[in-house]
């Protein structure tokens, strides 16, 4: 029998629950925050995405060069030397490859008029992707003293008229072993003095 002074709970009545909190119900299910950072990620990589220069465009690299889209094809882009710094400098790279922007571009020719005249100019390297080389593109750099040819594509019809007229009566001119006799020849014919001296590496 219940104790004297216990509630007897009415037939019917729902057993007691304990004292826990329960939902509302059609309380909002909390939105997780993961998503929207995620989405916030790949937004910001999809707008980083480097973008090539339209053709024609013209660019500058590191040194101060300037150089003129060629090629915008996807795998390799390609771009012309132009000129240098209006400063100058005595010794002159110019590179197999540029990246500007994210982009790389490779350099596969020099334009005509590109150094002329360029009475600071001493040594030359010219880089192993150039295809071409301008007409006049070295003329009258009276004090260009060294030559170095690291690309193995030029050939007679790629090398424009007086590309190395007037430079240095004293220079001399590395080239690729198997392209020295092939060089020496092509090289005279564009303007490059008989005394010049061939050495190969």
């Amino acid at each position: 029998a219940p104790a004297p002074g216990t509630p007897t709970p009415a037939p019917g009545a729902p057993t007691p629950v304990p004292d826990m909190p329960t939902p509302a119900p059609g309380a909002p299910t909390p939105i997780p925050t993961a998503a929207p950072q995620e989405t916030a990620q790949s937004s910001a990589k999809q707008s980083s995405v480097p973008k090539k220069e339209k053709k024609d465009s013209k660019l500058t690299d590191e040194t101060g060069a300037t150089y003129k889209v060629t090629g915008t094809t996807d795998k390799k882009p390609t771009v012309t030397y132009i000129s240098t710094k209006k400063t100058g400098k005595a010794s002159i790279t110019i590179p197999s490859s540029i990246e500007v922007n994210g982009v790389k571009y490779q350099v596969t020719s020099i334009a005509d008029n590109a150094f002329r005249k360029n009475k600071k100019l001493k040594k030359i390297t010219i880089g192993k992707e150039i295809v071409s080389i301008g007409k006049r593109a070295f003329e009258g750099c009276k004090n260009l003293k060294e030559i170095v040819i690291e690309t193995e594509k030029l050939k007679a019809k790629t090398v424009g008229k007086k590309a190395f007229a007037k430079t240095s009566s004293e220079v001399v001119v590395n080239v690729p072993k198997k392209k020295a006799k092939e060089y020496k020849k092509l090289l005279r014919k564009r303007g490059l003095s008989k005394n010049a001296v061939f050495k190969t590496k």
